[in-house]
């Protein structure tokens, strides 16, 4: 993996350990973004399942409220303006 090679040549002389390591942190980084992928993939089938329920509802849009944790929100989540989602 191209990022792993970069890293370990960048940061190796700082963290020695890198080099030893090269080979866990490309496996991890790999089983990262296979699970990352899971997941956009069955989030994108879950909203296309929402979205097909709600046109046979007759609803061409909805309002979506974020949640999230951004700069000045304090510890918890917070509640971002509001998202109208069109449906063609």
């Amino acid at each position: 993996m191209q990022l792993v090679d970069v890293v370990v040549r960048n940061y190796s002389s700082v963290f020695p350990e890198l080099r030893a390591a090269r080979d866990v942190i490309h496996a991890c980084i790999v089983d990262e973004e296979t699970s990352f992928s899971r997941t956009l993939l069955k989030g994108i089938d879950r909203f296309k399942k929402q979205a097909e329920a709600l046109k046979k509802e007759g609803k061409a849009q909805v309002r979506l409220c974020l949640l999230g944790s951004g700069a000045g929100s304090g510890a918890g989540s917070s509640i971002k303006p509001g998202v109208v989602l069109r449906f063609s």
